[in-house]
């Protein structure tokens, strides 16, 4: 085995270049591998092609719209199973977590069809 005659100084050099060394790598695999950790970015539509069926939408494209999360997902399509079809916007402020101002910002991203 190589064994090294290092001075008490020369290896807490040693140490502390090590630990950065080990620091650098470690932040750079995090930044690299979650480069926008802590970002929330809306999805992008157009309007006109993308709106989203609320009577038929499934949870993946219910949380696409704007103010939706899993658990909001999740009311709606119970609202949906309890209730019945939704004929009008509105009937979402039915649904704890969702008010007006969350429908009007939904509305350019939803078509009410009911058949």
């Amino acid at each position: 085995m190589l064994e090294l005659n290092l001075t008490r100084q020369e290896k807490n050099t040693l140490l502390v270049v090590a630990a950065a060394a080990l620091l650098g790598l470690v932040l750079s695999f995090l930044f690299k591998a979650a480069p926008s950790a802590g970002r929330i970015y809306a999805a992008s539509f157009d309007t006109e092609t993308s709106r989203i069926n609320i009577n038929s939408a499934g949870k993946e494209q219910l949380i696409t719209l704007p103010g939706i999360g899993p658990k909001i997902a999740e009311k709606i399509i119970d609202y949906r199973e309890k209730e019945g079809k939704i004929y009008d916007i509105k009937e979402l402020k039915q649904i704890n977590g969702i008010g007006d101002k969350k429908i009007e910002n939904m509305k350019p991203f939803l078509i009410i069809d009911s058949q």
